[in-house]
């Protein structure tokens, strides 16, 4: 993982776009908004994440756009990860839990 710091009100992802990381909050919180970045202005955000939470997994795991466009709502410091890197540590760790959930639907 890769620190990242973002000053307040800079743009870490935009609605639309790619997404190729996911974030996970270390210092610092962040504005989720459904809406693009020319539209934000003094809106409320629809969702405020703080340390400890993450964004960005589902643009990054299904290929998909992102869905919000992500403001940092203080100076924030986010260890990212990019898809190849998480996809390499992911993926056995996907695989266990996947194993596991069937094993528990045979037991049963």
């Amino acid at each position: 993982m890769m620190d990242e710091r973002f000053e307040e009100k800079e743009v870490i992802t935009r609605k639309g776009e790619s997404g190729d990381k996911i974030y996970l909050i270390k210092e610092g919180q962040v504005r989720l908004s459904n809406c693009n970045e020319d539209e934000i202005g003094d809106a409320p955000p629809d969702f405020i994440l703080t340390e400890g939470e993450a964004f960005g997994e589902h643009a990054l795991f299904t290929g998909e756009a992102n869905r919000f466009t992500v403001v940092a709502g203080t100076a924030c410091v986010l260890a990212s990860l990019d898809r190849n890197s998480a996809e390499h540590i992911l993926t056995p760790i996907l695989d266990v839990l996947e194993r596991a959930r069937w094993k528990t639907v045979l037991v049963r």
